[in-house]
């Protein structure tokens, strides 16, 4: 799912889990001042099904690390709550949280990427988890979604978690020219690392490289092909695909150094008339 678009509000749950907050709501009547709000394992699962069915995942095994489901954009971690916060014990690609708002229905809070929330939860407690508030959530999301502003000037402004899951070549021509790369390391270096890059993906070994030299490479192919005057065929349309996707993982995942150079260089050097463009568009 593109992070962008709009997570449905409300979901209905299965009958079968709607009978068992129904059972909790029947004890804490029973009981007062009981709590008997199911937790760890159970709603873990509970809310891995529940998300699959709504947002059309596939699960992974239960062991598999800090993803639960998948779809043909990428991973997913998936949460669910009762109450105002969600733990988490690592960063993922996209993250999914609900929260029960009755025996029958559940809340999507958040349906986006999972770095965002990772760098706002807590300090890391013992057991290695780290608390976000549901509130917070929210918080991404609207800045996210940024409604009327193009996903790229949100990436030029640092905001990565903007690009879409689905990142792919026929989507990057105008973020790819948000950094000139000719400027930054002259048109011989930057085609002879672009060359390089390519050859490795192209014999199979992944796009190597930090996410500056990765976004170069995108600068680099878009004036190839466009000096070209041709359209990639499928294989070359694969493994442009790869670098954008490749690209679009290592932003999320920059280090605050590699982070401040970069956007450095997005302010410095921009290809001439892109943001304009983009902002008039």
């Amino acid at each position: 799912m593109n992070e962008l678009a709009p997570a449905p509000k409300r979901i209905q749950l299965p009958p079968e889990v709607a009978r068992i907050y129904e059972a909790v709501n029947d004890l804490e009547k029973k009981y007062p001042g009981r709590k008997f709000t199911p937790d760890g394992h159970m709603v873990g699962s509970i809310g891995e099904v529940v998300a699959a069915e709504a947002l059309g995942l596939t699960l992974l095994n239960a062991s598999h690390p800090a993803h639960d489901a998948q779809d043909e954009t990428g991973y997913v971690q998936i949460k669910m709550t009762a109450g105002s916060s969600v733990a988490m014990y690592a960063t993922c690609e996209r993250l999914v949280v609900l929260r029960i708002v009755s025996p029958h229905e559940a809340e999507i809070v958040y349906d986006g990427p999972g770095q965002p929330a990772w760098d706002a939860a807590g300090r890391m407690a013992k057991n290695g988890q780290r608390v976000i508030s549901l509130a917070k959530l929210r918080g991404i999301a609207a800045r996210v979604a940024a409604p009327g502003r193009r996903w790229e000037l949100q990436a030029r402004d640092g905001h990565f978690e903007a690009i879409p899951a689905s990142f792919k070549w026929d989507d990057s021509a105008a973020f790819a020219h948000l950094l000139n790369a000719y400027e930054i390391m002259g048109t011989e270096a930057v085609g002879e690392l672009a060359n390089s890059k390519l050859s490795a993906a192209e014999a199979g070994n992944g796009w190597a490289g930090t996410a500056t030299d990765l976004w170069m490479c995108l600068f680099f192919e878009h004036r190839r092909w466009r000096h070209a005057g041709i359209e990639p065929g499928n294989a070359a349309l694969r493994t442009l695909d790869g670098l954008c996707q490749t690209l679009r993982q290592r932003l999320l995942t920059l280090s605050l150094v590699e982070r401040q150079i970069l956007l450095a260089l997005l302010v410095a050097y921009p290809f001439p008339g892109t943001v304009e463009a983009l902002r008039d568009g």
